[in-house]
Order: C-alpha cells, then structure tokens, then sequence
C-alpha cells in the first residue's frame, strides 16, 4: 500500500489562512509582550503578577498552541515538497506531531503549574 502524502483535514486555502492567523496572534502577542517588557520592572513581583494572572495563561497557552500550528503547517508543506519517501515522510510528520502534542502538554504544566504549588 502506497501512501501518497500525509494530509492536512483542509484545503490549501484553509490551511494559508490559518497559518496567516496564527502569525497574526503571534505578532501581537509579541507587541503586547515587549510593551509590557519595556514598561514594567524588571523583578520577581511584577513577572510573577503577570503571569499569575488568568488571561495571560491563556493568551500565552494560545501562544503555544499558535506556534504549534503553524509550524505544523509550515513543516507539513516542506515535508510533502521536499521528502520525496512517503515513509520517511509519515515517520518525519509522525514523530513532529509526537513532539508536538508533547509541547502542548507540557504548556498546560508550565502555565497552570505554579498555582498547584509546585
């Protein structure tokens, strides 16, 4: 069985607008941040207020999970122009969404961790 190339549940076109959203939020997550970098304190108290705060965690778990789809979309693209083996493809794309899903997780660790006192 022969498997022609690993694809995305979407059109092209879908998949494009998507990942120009996901870009989108990225900038302005990086605007939002570096504004609050350059006009706050540089101390555990502020930093720890900040991301302590709910609509933070979410906007930075959003953050990841932007990041994750778009270079989802991104290396899917070059993997499907690039890697011509379709099993060397599926392992490649098997092993990213693995590595992927993992850093997801991880986030949930990362960003909802400290209020379970660790």
């Amino acid at each position: 069985m022969d498997i022609k190339s690993v694809t995305l549940p979407s059109t092209g076109v879908q998949m494009w607008l998507l990942q120009r959203v996901t870009a989108v939020y990225i900038a302005i997550y990086a605007v939002v941040f570096l504004t609050y970098w350059l006009f706050t304190p540089l101390d555990y108290i502020s930093w720890s207020k900040f991301f302590a705060c709910r609509i933070t965690r979410y906007a930075s778990f959003l953050l990841v999970l932007s990041v994750n789809i778009h270079s989802w979309i991104g290396l899917w693209t070059v993997a499907t122009d690039y890697m011509k083996s379709s099993f060397i493809r599926v392992g490649f794309m098997s092993l990213l969404l693995i590595y992927l899903l993992g850093l997801q997780l991880y986030s949930i660790d990362i960003f909802w961790g400290a209020s379970r006192g660790l």
